[in-house]
């Protein structure tokens, strides 16, 4: 499990080609001035962003199933 939970990033979060093989927990986590980027992240594992979560998850995906 990876967590951030609660996290604030003042500066670019940037996680482009991360891979999370088990679960993410993003809830909380504040990404100030629109300064997060996924492209391309894959989450292998649940994530979970919360529900007022902002974050731009273009070109993110889930693997697929075999």
């Amino acid at each position: 499990m990876t967590s951030f939970r609660g996290t604030g990033f003042r500066t670019k979060a940037d996680f482009d080609k991360a891979r999370f093989d088990g679960s993410a927990d993003f809830r909380g986590t504040v990404f100030t001035g629109g300064c997060e980027s996924f492209n391309r992240t894959v989450f292998a594992g649940p994530a979970d962003f919360g529900t007022k979560s902002a974050a731009r998850l273009a070109w993110s995906r889930e693997p697929a199933r075999r």
